[in-house]
């Protein structure tokens, strides 16, 4: 009967026909269910071994061994990758415009991202299994498929970093069940030094990596959460004093390594008036510093920066250079107040110790510098997520003492320092511009 129908079903219907084939052909080939469900999602585990040898001779002479672990989905990319007992972690997701960036909380407890480059996600964070196809393979033995040349580069770099030539990608297949891929390089040559004889002598090396995938279709990201309460009683405390800040104030700003004291002679000083802010950066000079204040000259509310004329006596607009120029994109008041009353005290736990409350929660940490500073001395470190410490200490009466803010960088030869800023609060409610001070 089937030689008999069979005729006759491509004569009426040959589009129903070659959809058969395709699922028969399907059947036999494993990859493009496979490849369906890796696009969705998946974890993956590798090894990859370096194998070195002497170029003269081809004696063997060590091997190095670096593993890899991913969570990937369509929004977010968990990549970990170690050498011994060196590991170097990232999670980077998509967001809402597409971009790579990185999920945070920020300081009043909301999960946030922070745009890491305008780059596509996909250009460099992307699925690797979505740039091949069933077509791109060839079934070099039962249940092996190599990959085509052309696209091995791209597919290695995707999927594990990877940034040197490949001799093949081979997909491994039980039936239809999935095993693992396996990535071969050729011999490169290059140089070491012999451990015995210190001298310099030439090499042959090369790569092989097996990479294992299990959750596919169904691995997901949990991503970050808000902080919940520890500590309720504690907490209120911190917020009452966050909300009770009034709209005058003076904050004295010492700025010094983490190791060492601050030296209170180069203290500046911030005076909040309710209406304007001087910021006196020689202590004692009342023309040293930065005046923000309304202008007549432009009457829409916001504070615009004036710097002193020496000739003139007077305090003048400073002009935006660029469009990170301060005057560029001019606050009000209220926005230029540090923004305590909406900090989540969720975010911090109670030292009883030192009597201080610590930021410790390390998804808030990266970017709450900038929150609790003041409005005009926003620091790149903190607009990238580089806070590493961030501590409130409240006076006896249960309103701000002092904020201390810091972040680590390295020096230019390479040392790892650390920063700390004190912001302490006095005058609360009762501050006014300093005596002989003359503004606009």
């Amino acid at each position: 009967m089937k030689k008999v129908l069979l005729p006759l079903l491509l004569l009426a219907l040959p589009t129903s026909t070659a959809a058969l084939a395709a699922a028969v052909d399907m059947g036999k080939n494993p990859l493009a269910p496979f490849l369906e469900e890796a696009r969705e999602s998946y974890v993956l585990e590798a090894r990859e071994t370096e194998s070195v040898s002497r170029h003269d001779n081809g004696a063997f002479l060590f091997e190095n061994e670096y593993r890899y672990k991913t969570t990937k989905t369509r929004s977010a990319s968990l990549e970990t990758a170690q050498f011994g007992e060196s590991s170097t972690s990232s999670t980077i997701v998509r967001d809402e415009r597409g971009r790579p960036a990185q999920e945070y909380l920020s300081y009043d407890n909301k999960v946030s991202t922070h745009s890491m480059s305008n780059a596509s996600y996909d250009l460099d964070y992307g699925n690797p299994f979505v740039y091949v196809a069933p077509s791109d393979f060839k079934e070099v033995e039962e249940g092996v498929y190599r990959l085509d040349d052309l696209k091995t580069y791209e597919f290695a770099y995707r999927l594990l970093r990877l940034d040197y030539l490949l001799e093949e990608v081979l997909f491994h297949f039980e039936g239809n069940a999935f095993q693992n891929i396996t990535l071969k390089s050729p011999a490169f040559e290059g140089v070491t030094q012999d451990q015995y004889s210190y001298e310099y002598i030439l090499i042959d090396y090369s790569y092989e990596t097996e990479v294992r995938l299990s959750n596919l279709g169904t691995a997901a990201y949990e991503g970050v959460k808000p902080a919940e309460s520890r500590d309720p009683e504690r907490e209120e405390t911190l917020r009452n004093a966050l909300e009770s800040l009034p709209d005058n104030f003076t904050i004295v700003i010492s700025e010094h390594d983490r190791d060492y004291e601050a030296n209170h002679e180069y203290d500046a000083y911030m005076y909040y008036d309710g209406q304007a802010i001087f910021h006196q950066l020689t202590m004692g000079s009342l023309t040293s510093g930065l005046y923000y204040c309304e202008e007549e000259e432009r009457p829409d509310g916001k504070l615009y920066c004036q710097g002193y004329d020496e000739e003139t006596g007077k305090w003048v607009h400073y002009t935006a250079t660029s469009t990170r120029s301060y005057n560029s994109d001019p606050k009000t008041y209220e926005e230029l107040i540090p923004l305590f009353k909406d900090v989540a005290p969720e975010l911090f736990s109670y030292d009883e110790e030192n009597d201080i409350y610590v930021c410790d929660n390390l998804d808030a940490l990266g970017f709450i510098g900038n929150p609790l500073s003041p409005g005009t001395r926003h620091i790149t470190y903190f607009t990238d997520g580089q806070t590493d410490k961030a501590t409130i200490k409240l006076k006896s009466d249960g309103t701000i003492d002092t904020v201390t803010v810091g972040y680590s960088y390295e020096d230019s030869l390479g040392y790892l320092l650390s920063r700390d800023i004190d912001y302490r609060y006095i005058n609360l409610g009762t501050t006014t511009m300093p005596d002989g001070f003359a503004g606009r």
